[in-house]
């Protein structure tokens, strides 16, 4: 039995599957009534991915969709020309056709994915101290100077005299190049007095995501940090712990 899916192709590639592949390989995709959700995490752990996609079709009868390869997918769904784009679920592959191009990508059995140990609602009960808006130009800034302050692998963010710096920077070192920047003069919650050390790499998956800017919100307890963006249909959410120093 084979069910339809109507898809946005800019949407569910370049909003929904593109942050996805950055950080996993393979991931299920789960659909819950008109709702498919992703999470999966880093192999350290140190990062994790939420995203949900709104869709126009009820698929709660229907079973997890296990892509074996993520950025596969993605290069495929980019052969397709139309912007909106039907296809059908059937037990064991997508199937896509036209007069123009078709093809059948086929899934895993839920035996070979291995499952991500975040629960989803739990993320999203997540509370958050501090939050403000990084856009996207400012946060290309900051990965363009990461490329001149190389003796720092760390980004911190805090508050003075009501803005938000971002700083490129390793306090555990003395005497390195580092540079400063004013990411926003409007914030959120708490001032940010105890900076969090968050690794470059992890912040460098967020670049060449097509978005305008980056909710940012900091739990002090937890020691983690979530980088959010969202639009009508799709959020994302990043979500990177700290480094211990």
């Amino acid at each position: 039995m084979s069910k339809q899916l109507t898809l946005n192709k800019s949407t569910f590639v370049q909003k929904f599957l593109l942050p996805v592949s950055k950080l996993a390989d393979n991931v299920s995709l789960i659909p819950k009534e008109n709702i498919l959700c992703a999470v999966c995490a880093s192999q350290d752990g140190s990062i994790v991915l939420l995203a949900t996609l709104k869709l126009e079709e009820n698929l709660s009868d229907c079973s997890r969709l296990n892509l074996p390869d993520v950025k596969k997918f993605v290069r495929l769904l980019d052969c397709v020309e139309e912007e909106k784009i039907k296809v059908s679920l059937l037990d064991n592959h997508i199937k896509y056709q036209t007069p123009q191009f078709k093809f059948n990508y086929f899934l895993l059995e839920d035996i070979y994915m291995q499952k991500c140990p975040v629960n989803p609602d739990k993320i999203n009960q997540l509370t958050y101290d501090s939050e403000f808006t990084l856009t996207n130009n400012k946060f290309n800034e900051i990965l363009k100077g990461s490329s001149i302050a190389t003796d720092s692998d760390k980004l911190y963010f805090y508050t003075k005299e009501d803005g938000v710096y971002a700083e490129l920077n390793d306090f555990e070192r003395q005497n390195i190049n580092n540079i400063t920047y004013l990411v926003t003069e409007d914030f959120q919650g708490e001032p940010i007095k105890n900076a969090l050390p968050l690794n470059l790499e992890n912040i460098r998956l967020l670049a060449g995501l097509r978005v305008d800017s980056f909710r940012v919100k900091i739990n002090n307890s937890l020691k983690v940090t979530l980088f959010e963006f969202k639009d009508e249909d799709v959020c994302v959410k990043f979500i990177i712990s700290a480094l211990v120093k």
